[in-house]
């Protein structure tokens, strides 16, 4: 039987911080001692597969994506809007992150965009809404739209 112990570099597969650990090899076996408080999220897999940093981390890897064309592709409702927000906010103080996936979505009314992210922001903050929210596959002029009414409600206007 044969050990070797090494360093070894985990990143947090969640938030993508880097700490350094010591690594084992005994004969072909391959084990990592993670530095205190972090996690290996994946049991199932070789040791040391998926880290995570924290716990706080742990949850995010369960990120829930939304394609919102579900609800439509010209998205003008207040009513839909604030039903999507409660499902983000809700995943959000739980530590989810969810992601809300544009594609195929044509118009977006400013007064959908206010009431789904405007009050996310008003009620929970910029750095909230950056931990628990990503959006992806928005076109580059409605991104536009979207900085505008979260730094409108940043800064405290609107209601």
């Amino acid at each position: 039987m044969s050990l070797e112990t090494f360093q070894e570099t985990i990143r947090c597969e969640v938030c993508g911080k880097t700490h350094d650990a010591v690594a084992y090899y005994v004969d072909t076996k391959h084990w990592i001692t993670p530095p205190e408080g972090w996690v290996c999220a994946d049991s199932n897999r070789d040791m040391g597969t998926i880290w995570v940093c924290s716990l706080q981390c742990l949850p995010r890897l369960e990120d829930k994506t939304i394609e919102v064309v579900s609800y439509g592709t010209d998205l003008s409702s207040r009513a839909r809007a604030a039903q999507i927000r409660g499902f983000v906010r809700s995943r959000g103080d739980q530590n989810q992150r969810t992601i809300l996936d544009f594609k195929d979505v044509r118009t977006i009314a400013d007064s959908f965009m206010d009431e789904l992210f405007g009050v996310l922001v008003h009620e929970r903050g910029t750095e909230w809404f950056r931990s628990w929210v990503s959006v992806v596959n928005m076109p580059p002029e409605t991104q536009l739209d979207l900085a505008r009414v979260v730094q409108t409600r940043s800064v405290g206007g609107g209601t």
